[in-house]
């Protein structure tokens, strides 16, 4: 029995360019704690990242053996993730502005939920890698799954993140008559 490893391990150490990935969508829950007008940067810079992070190591979607129980365990979990981010940062108005402030367990729950993804990767290519390997062999997935359930976990979690603080900055503009629009000077909802 050849123990098989994933593809994030077959790459090699961590790159700079993941490295950077993670740290600017870890770092991004600065921005979350401070009160301020959801700007378009906040939402679209997230989801562009994402969207490169697909298209650059997501080069196909296994769905034999139990690799799409995993990817969509995996966008599940990004999904509660996502969705707890987004209901449990603060709205309000402020001056007639909606603002939002990510709550402790908020960031918290983002720093989880992005982090993982560079703690997984580190962990499987420093010593994890036959551990995985087993994992994988053990349990039908195939060597190229994680790379896709990673990436798709952490895209879920952008899009209900996103989705749900849209939604939420929307309602709060129209029932108070303040704006809520995504660029200062805006027109009230």
């Amino acid at each position: 029995m050849e123990a098989r490893t994933p593809a994030l391990v077959k790459a090699g150490p961590v790159t700079a360019t993941d490295w950077i990935i993670d740290i600017v969508l870890i770092g991004l829950v600065v921005l979350q704690l401070i009160e301020r007008r959801l700007s378009i940067v906040q939402v679209l810079l997230p989801v562009a990242i994402i969207i490169w992070a697909i298209v650059t190591y997501v080069h196909s979607i296994p769905t034999d053996g139990n690799n799409l129980f995993l990817i969509t365990l995996a966008v599940v979990v990004g999904a509660a993730i996502g969705a707890g981010v987004g209901l449990l940062t603060r709205v309000r108005v402020k001056d007639g502005v909606v603002v939002v402030k990510a709550t402790i367990i908020a960031a918290i729950l983002w720093v989880m939920g992005m982090g993982s993804r560079l703690a997984f990767q580190l962990w499987a290519t420093h010593g994890g890698g036959m551990s995985v390997g087993r994992f994988d062999f053990t349990y039908h997935l195939s060597t190229d799954v994680w790379a896709s359930a990673l990436i798709f976990m952490a895209a879920a979690t952008i899009a209900l993140r996103s989705a749900i603080l849209l939604t939420r900055v929307f309602l709060t503009g129209r029932r108070e008559g303040a704006d809520a629009s995504l660029l200062p000077g805006g027109v009230q909802a």
